[in-house]
């Protein structure tokens, strides 16, 4: 009795392989080697979402208002090089106050500490007049800001008016 089963199981799965097999010029259409693919529409670059940056995202007088992302402890660094004397401020999720500073060529900060996203916050201002486009002796030509978390730059943004402020937000 097992044997007639197996035999008939063997014979239905033959008959399957053998009608599914057909020349090309067949009416069977999933072999037909002849039918067109239909071309689809271009794909518009506005209807494509895109994860949204910190920095557009992320209000410059708060940056912390908003959060994202899964609360981890993180390595943040901050950096600033500039060319001369330039304003800069930093503020982290964690902490309570901002720390203002004058830097002259460079400043480099690491902390770690566990929060949610942006974790760090920059503001840069080349000393001088944003109207008249004045420089005072000394001051930097051009300062960027980076934020640099556990190993992957996601901010950096460069000045070079004096008088405005540029901000860093990651």
């Amino acid at each position: 009795m097992a044997a007639v089963v197996v035999m008939a199981g063997i014979v239905a799965m033959l008959v399957a392989l053998l009608s599914s097999s057909s020349s090309p010029n067949s009416d069977n259409p999933r072999q037909s080697s002849n039918r067109a693919i239909e071309p689809v529409e271009p794909i518009d670059p506005g209807d494509v979402e895109q994860a949204p940056k910190v920095e557009k995202t992320a209000n410059p007088t708060d940056p912390f208002a908003i959060s994202f992302g899964r609360s981890a402890r993180r390595n943040v660094t901050v950096r600033v090089t500039s060319n001369g004397l330039v304003n800069m401020s930093v503020s982290y999720r964690n902490a309570k106050k901002p720390k203002s500073r004058v830097v002259n060529g460079s400043f480099s900060e690491t902390r770690t500490f566990k929060g949610r996203y942006p974790m760090a916050s920059v503001v840069l201002q080349i000393p001088g007049s944003p109207k008249t486009s004045y420089r005072l002796p000394g001051t930097a030509t051009t300062a960027t800001c980076t934020v640099t978390i556990d190993g992957v730059q996601v901010a950096k943004r460069t000045t070079t008016k004096p008088g405005l402020l540029e901000f860093c937000i990651g």
